[in-house]
């Protein structure tokens, strides 16, 4: 399943303005620079939560379009994947630690 997360909260002053996306115990966080019409993923992980966050561009995640600070999770057992309609960079934050040994990436 995908999930759409609204941020949880924050707050700001003259000096800045701070959103707490979300709350999450994760192992490790990624970037990714996606080229225009690249498509990635076709799979599903049996233990990760993966959380997303758009930074630029519009992704498209098993039919459903995601623009620029979009915020979601990928929840395990949900196979996904992600295409790129324009240049895309994104954060992704896992649960799960990815390892050679352990990709816990399943078709």
């Amino acid at each position: 399943m995908i999930k759409r997360l609204v941020p949880q909260g924050g707050h700001s002053d003259s000096r800045r303005k701070v959103t707490q996306l979300f709350t999450a115990d994760f192992k490790t966080p990624n970037f990714y620079e996606i080229k225009k019409g690249s498509v990635l993923g076709d799979h599903f992980h049996k233990k990760n939560f993966e959380h997303f966050f758009i930074l630029k561009g519009v992704l498209k995640v098993n039919g459903e379009l995601f623009t620029k600070h979009s915020l979601f999770v990928v929840e395990p057992h949900f196979k996904h994947t992600v295409e790129a309609i324009s240049d895309v960079e994104m954060m992704t934050f896992n649960t799960h630690a990815y390892t050679p040994k352990d990709t816990d990436t399943y078709k």
